[in-house]
């Protein structure tokens, strides 16, 4: 069977079985898909299904979609593909084939008050949609979550590339601060289908969830300190 899962964040808000037939995704409550947040349009996309095929388009609104992370007014949907409208992430399913199975968690229900869909869209900038796109993709991709010991807050998206960590202005992931003999302090490389940490400095020990390591395979919510910074791993959503 198809089925449409929808995300807002890391968490999962809605699972809609799809027959053959129209489905209308947006901001009101009469939507089949209801989207509430103030950047979707009461009415935003349509998706279609008959038999087997999917297609999903844009209704004309002020924010789009963006289908695989590139915009288009209309596209074809194969299963495993994301559709992202303003904050969610709209996931293509299919159980026969198995594709998607690991993204179908359990729904968080009642997490967030529904409103009434009746108040204006809110209009972006290019600029801001931009951001908020990389936003969501970065929250259901794997990520680290850094605090600085000030309490600010950065979040770094892994790429499918070994990325360097330390102090540097040429790592990948720059830490706050700066420490003279331990520049680069780490190495974070792609490990089968998840993470591994690898300590590169002995003068900057690396530690997860308190625990000095020199290599470690990265679990979703794995805690790494290193000279007093702290950083939280995220796993891709459905990787666990």
């Amino acid at each position: 069977m198809l089925k449409l899962l929808v995300f807002r964040g890391r968490r999962k808000s809605g699972s809609v079985p799809l027959e053959p037939g129209e489905y209308v995704l947006g901001r009101s409550v009469t939507c089949d898909v209801q989207l509430d947040d103030p950047v979707v349009s009461r009415t935003h996309a349509k998706l279609t299904v008959d038999g087997g095929t999917v297609f999903i388009e844009d209704v004309g609104t002020p924010t789009g979609i963006s289908v695989n992370d590139r915009e288009v007014p209309r596209a074809r949907l194969l299963a495993g593909d994301r559709v992202q409208i303003g904050p969610f992430t709209v996931v293509l399913a299919d159980d026969e084939l198995g594709v998607g199975a690991s993204l179908d968690l359990p729904t968080v229900a009642d997490w967030q008050k529904p409103s009434m869909g009746d108040d204006s869209t809110l209009r972006l900038s290019g600029e801001e949609l931009r951001e908020l796109r990389e936003r969501q993709r970065t929250l259901m991709g794997a990520h680290l979550i850094c605090r600085e010991p000030g309490g600010a807050i950065h979040e770094f998206a892994m790429t499918d590339t070994t990325q360097t960590v330390g102090f540097s202005d040429e790592c990948e992931i720059r830490l706050p601060g700066s420490a003279l003999f331990a520049r680069r302090v780490a190495q974070i490389a792609p490990d089968g289908s998840g993470w591994a940490i690898v300590a590169s400095s002995s003068l900057a020990p690396v530690k997860v969830n308190g625990v000095r390591i020199d290599r470690k395979r990265l679990e979703d919510g794995d805690m790494i300190e290193v000279k007093g910074v702290t950083m939280r791993y995220r796993g891709p959503v459905g990787s666990g």
